[in-house]
């Protein structure tokens, strides 16, 4: 099978890109293959099914008819496992061969296995996609104890989800604190104190050794030798990019690299693109790579790529990344790059009283990133000072005081 257009995944990234190409070519041939067996639906709301606020069919985002009236083929359950650049072919783990003019690739990613005994008992849980979620919703109206293993996003999603459930759980983290690495002790300790405050009981500086249980979970022993009793537990230990298939073809820089792209989204091999999760991207404001595996940016790449392998004029992927998440009462931005590097600078500010706080990321004199806790007010300003990359000066002291107005470093006051 030939199409004009193939795109390799049918998440956001996948099917807005196939979209995107549609609206500014009415008349090439369009396939999506999609290893899930369902169409389109938020995975950003597969928590919320969970906690019983949104209807199933409230998860799921395309229908069948909407792809007939685009004239995009869908082919579902299918993987790829061998791309060769030269033929311009794609080869499914079933042994079919699909050939094209040109590629997007945005296959995602899937969660990384632990590598602990006991991983594969029943009561294991990830949260990905919808498959999960209903087997994870099932599971809860038996549940008695909960263990969540994690220090991110998908672990503070597993609490939430908990909490609502009104099931005791136990955190197990093997940083010092949550979301070590963008979060200094300040704000860690405001998210331990939260934690208490829901019931949930931490444990930092430690982990998974091995889970126990006879077929179904009882419970797991830490690495340092503690026991945790638990019929559930749920893993938020990040994932691993669907790029087996790229090694070797010039598109990746190696296992676990992803796709690696140029601003343009076009990957050294010409016409072949890459979006979303998979997608190490050349970033036209700072000039590095970055990779990104949220559902914000994997929608916002997925049209500049669409756009770029539809049109003779390219245009570069810019913006200023972001996740944001609501749970346990605190609402959470993470803002550009979050990440501590040897040439980074930071400087926080605390309102322990109010459960604020602000960790802001500084290269250069010029703002790169950002953590808000319950302050996303400050969001459009600290995203104007990344944009433009205003310098930050003798300003950098009233960054640790939460009288300070962030909008006053875009007047030059």
């Amino acid at each position: 099978m030939h199409y004009n257009y193939l795109i390799l995944g049918g998440g956001i990234a996948g099917i807005t890109g196939a979209e995107t190409i549609r609206a500014n070519d009415p008349a090439g041939t369009i396939g999506v293959i999609s290893y899930e067996k369902h169409l389109l639906y938020s995975r950003v709301l597969l928590p919320n099914f969970v906690k019983g606020k949104v209807r199933r069919e409230q998860v799921f985002l395309r229908t069948l008819t909407d792809f007939d009236k685009n004239n995009i083929d869908l082919v579902f359950g299918k993987e790829a496992v061998f791309l060769d650049p030269a033929k311009k072919e794609v080869q499914l783990k079933s042994g079919e061969i699909y050939s094209f003019d040109k590629l997007l690739i945005a296959s995602g990613g899937t969660p990384k296995p632990m590598g602990v005994p006991g991983e594969g008992l029943a009561g294991v849980f990830r949260l990905q996609t919808m498959d999960d979620a209903e087997r994870l919703l099932e599971n809860l109206k038996s549940t008695k104890s909960a263990v969540v293993i994690g220090g991110g996003f998908i672990a503070l999603e597993f609490l939430d989800i908990l909490h609502v459930h009104k099931v005791p759980t136990t955190l197990l983290c093997r940083d010092t604190h949550f979301f070590d690495g963008s979060l200094d002790e300040a704000g860690g300790e405001l998210m331990t104190r939260n934690f208490l405050k829901a019931g949930i009981t931490p444990i930092f500086g430690d982990e998974v050794d091995a889970f126990g249980g006879d077929g179904e979970l009882a419970g797991l022993r830490t690495a340092k030798g503690q026991v945790v009793k638990a019929d559930l537990a749920g893993l938020g230990v990040g994932l691993r990019r669907n790029d087996d298939f790229l090694l070797g073809t010039g598109v990746s820089d190696g296992p676990g690299q992803g796709a690696k792209t140029n601003e343009f989204l076009e990957t050294a091999v010409p016409g072949v693109f890459a979006a979303g999760d998979i997608a190490k991207y050349l970033d036209a404001l700072s000039g590095e790579y970055h990779q990104h595996g949220n559902w914000t940016n994997a929608f916002l790449q997925g049209r500049v790529a669409g756009q770029n392998m539809a049109s003779s004029s390219p245009v570069p992927f810019v913006g200023v990344p972001f996740y944001s998440i609501t749970n346990l009462g605190f609402h959470i931005t993470f803002l550009g790059e979050t990440d501590e590097e040897e040439d980074v600078t930071t400087v926080s500010r605390v309102d322990p009283r109010g459960n604020r706080y602000e960790r802001f990321f500084l290269k250069n004199d010029n703002l790169f990133g950002a953590v808000l806790v319950n302050m996303f007010s400050d969001k459009p300003a600290l995203t104007e000072l990344i944009e433009k990359k205003v310098p930050i000066g003798k300003r950098r002291g009233d960054l640790i005081d939460m009288a300070f107005d962030i909008k006053a470093l875009l007047k030059g006051d």
